[in-house]
């Protein structure tokens, strides 16, 4: 008889034997940016984007239902991004907030307020005064998603959203950033936002955004600075190589011999994708479609796969 399994485990008694599911990618951050970095004339932002604004924020809490509730719709379900309870998320905006954590104003990663899955924050290009500009922040434990005043030398994630847009509400689209980076984007309302965390190193003009490493020097900067957490690049990027492809998850259900599945058998969240290894058989055309509705949907979460014959398999890649 034929089976699926996972993590070794079988979990369908019947359809076709599907094996290796491997490479569970661990959480990517983005890169950290200081808030001179954000208001740079040079411009983080390509083209027709730009950091958000305080109020711009606002408006996407509002359409949420405000800062108690808009949490649960912008933060990425589980317990990869975020630690347990990870309250309420639901990430129904499909924005994918993460929980990136930051460095503070002396320079140091990690400390209280700034862990990695305990709380996201996002600039914002509003000053309050001349040592704080105004942040959002969510966290692990609740469905607030608000704003505060923080120190502009602290490092924090950075989102871009459009000038105006010609989208939909729901709809997907793309933003190219300054590296040549291409970004999926989301429609929120009337707002298009790029739906993962920053990761560019120039500024428009070709400019480079300046590395700094050291706490001192971090926490001495009145021009832009980045960084990736713990001065470590592998945090800050989803990579092609080693064991961060991601991958699609076929859940046992709705699969018969043909190997034709439901959409409903399908589960695929950023921070669970599953690929796999390889698949023994043609895919039907029921199939096709069904991939390719998932590789539309993994766009949501900046992952961009194609699928393809290799020998006798069927594989999903990152591209």
């Amino acid at each position: 008889m034929s089976y699926l399994t996972y993590n070794g485990k079988m979990i369908q008694s019947e359809g076709h034997y599907v094996s290796g599911f491997a490479h569970i990618f661990q959480p990517k951050y983005g890169l950290y940016y200081n808030w001179f970095a954000v208001i740079d004339a040079s411009n983080i932002a390509n083209d027709d984007w730009h950091v958000p604004s305080r109020t711009d924020w606002g408006t996407l809490t509002t359409y949420l239902g405000g800062e108690s509730v808009a949490g649960a719709d912008v933060k990425v379900t589980g317990y990869d991004y975020w630690k347990s309870p990870n309250t309420g998320a639901t990430n129904s905006a499909k924005l994918n907030v993460i929980g990136a954590g930051g460095r503070n104003y002396t320079g140091v990663f990690g400390t209280t307020f700034n862990v990695p899955t305990e709380i996201g924050w996002f600039w914002s290009t509003t000053q309050s005064d001349a040592q704080n500009a105004w942040e959002m922040g969510a966290l692990y434990n609740s469905t607030f998603f608000g704003d505060g005043v923080n120190y502009k030398t602290n490092g924090y994630s950075v989102r871009l959203i459009k000038d105006s847009t010609s989208l939909s509400d729901g709809q997907i689209g793309t933003y190219t950033g300054n590296d040549g980076k291409e970004y999926a984007t989301i429609c929120i309302g009337t707002q298009e936002w790029i739906s993962s965390n920053l990761k560019e190193t120039k500024y428009r003009d070709g400019t480079p955004i300046p590395e700094v490493t050291g706490a001192a020097a971090w926490a001495a900067l009145t021009t832009g600075g980045l960084c990736a957490y713990n001065n470590d690049w592998a945090n800050a990027f989803i990579t092609q190589s080693g064991n961060v492809r991601p991958k699609l998850m076929f859940i046992g259900a709705g699969i018969d011999n043909n190997l034709i599945l439901s959409k409903s058998a399908i589960s695929y969240e950023p921070e669970a994708i599953s690929l796999f290894d390889n698949m023994v058989v043609e895919p039907s055309d029921a199939l096709k479609i069904i991939i390719n509705t998932a590789i539309r949907d993994l766009k949501l979460y900046g992952i961009w796969c194609n699928a393809y014959r290799t020998s006798s398999f069927t594989r999903l890649e990152r591209i």
